[in-house]
């Protein structure tokens, strides 16, 4: 099973925020065919799916794509107050153009575009 490097952007955000590349999301992931990240066998891959948050205001955080009771979650800097949530993606897609919500670890909800997504070729993040 191969993993896939994907990007996010940020599209919008109730701050007034727009398309802003410098706030976005890579990481990497097993998806399904139909580009749905892939719950069987997250397990034999789980300490691979690692993450990279850049923010214009804090920088970088590094952490993983973790696999919840309350589905996924990006934990970053190894700090249970710094995930961000995903929203419903159990059964969404992930291809380029695609639009994903993102429950950030200020409590507040924005939109992300799918940027890219591409063949892992070496690990991104020494985590």
């Amino acid at each position: 099973m191969g993993l896939k490097l994907i990007r996010l952007e940020l599209v919008r955000s109730k701050s007034g925020h727009v398309n802003d590349h410098r706030h976005s999301y890579t990481f990497q992931a097993s998806l399904t065919p139909c580009g749905e990240l892939m719950i069987d066998g997250y397990g034999a891959v789980s300490r691979l799916c690692k993450v990279i948050k850049s923010e214009p205001e804090t920088g970088l955080h590094k952490g993983f794509l973790i696999l919840t009771s309350d589905g996924w979650m990006l934990s970053c800097d190894g700090s249970d107050s710094r995930h961000c949530s995903l929203n419903r993606l159990e059964a969404r897609s992930l291809s380029e153009g695609d639009y994903v919500s993102i429950t950030e670890d200020d409590g507040v909800s924005r939109t992300f575009e799918v940027v890219f997504v591409k063949n892992a070729e070496v690990e991104i993040v020494q985590v």
